[in-house]
Parts: structure tokens; C-alpha cells; sequence
């Protein structure tokens, strides 16, 4: 990818997932300005993170009542 980029053959990218987070300092995506990073949660919207605390309230709820998991894991 970066090859592609810094040739040319690629305009731009925009990544979201890495296999090491936080990507390191020295990353040489970094330094390219055609290449937008942005943290995992960055689609994560107020309702989405809202939902996502109700449910987590509601598991621990229900494991503090004696009940089965709603999502078990």
C-alpha cells in the first residue's frame, strides 16, 4: 500500500483497522498526507455509543439479579 501510494498508483486511503493499535510512531503511513487515519471507534455515533452503554448496564443488571446473559460471549 504504501508503494501504491507514494507512486502514485494509488490516489489516497483512508484506513480505520490496523493489526498493531496504536499503530507505531514511526509508521511510515504517517508521514504521507495522502492517507487519512482515524481511530477504530471513529464511526461510532452518539446513539450507536448510547445503545451500546444501555446494553452493557442491562447485562450487568441482569447478572447482578441472578439471570442469564442476554449476549453471552
Amino acid at each position: 500500500l504504501y508503494d501504491a501510494l507514494v507512486s502514485g498508483h494509488i490516489g489516497s486511503a483512508m484506513l480505520e483497522t490496523f493489526a498493531v493499535e496504536p499503530v507505531p510512531a514511526d509508521w511510515p503511513l504517517l508521514q504521507l498526507t495522502n492517507v487519512t487515519l482515524t481511530p477504530h471507534i471513529a464511526g461510532a455515533s452518539v446513539r450507536t455509543v448510547t445503545y451500546a452503554a444501555e446494553q452493557a448496564a442491562e447485562e450487568v443488571r441482569r447478572f447482578i439479579a441472578g439471570l442469564p446473559p442476554v449476549n453471552p460471549c
